[in-house]
């Protein structure tokens, strides 16, 4: 189901997996652009096809997001992506888990 449709362009799949990601994680827009460091206008620009994703995107969202570049171009089905928020703990209890000298 979270393949790409092969009419999809590059673009507007990096696209979706970003739309999917912001509502995921419970964010603005705004907050994204900020993380991003690019306007809001800018971001959603790229979001709605009037501007392009380019590599430096893709790195620092998969950063942000936590996800790999094969993720945000359609290779890793969509619902793979987990909100951060919810990462995090589980690596803390992994933490835990380690044996202390």
């Amino acid at each position: 189901m979270g393949e790409p449709k092969l009419s999809q362009s590059l673009q507007q799949i990096v696209s979706v997996r970003v739309n999917h990601l912001i509502f995921i994680n419970g964010l603005q827009q705004k907050e994204l652009a900020l993380r991003l460091a690019m306007s809001a206008s800018t971001l959603n620009n790229k979001i709605h096809g009037k501007g392009s994703w380019g590599l430096e995107d893709a790195i620092a969202l998969g950063e942000i997001f936590e996800v790999s570049i094969d993720y945000l171009i359609g290779k890793a089905p969509i619902e793979a992506a987990v909100p951060t928020q919810q990462k995090a703990p589980a690596l803390a209890r992994v933490e835990d888990l380690r044996p202390t000298d």
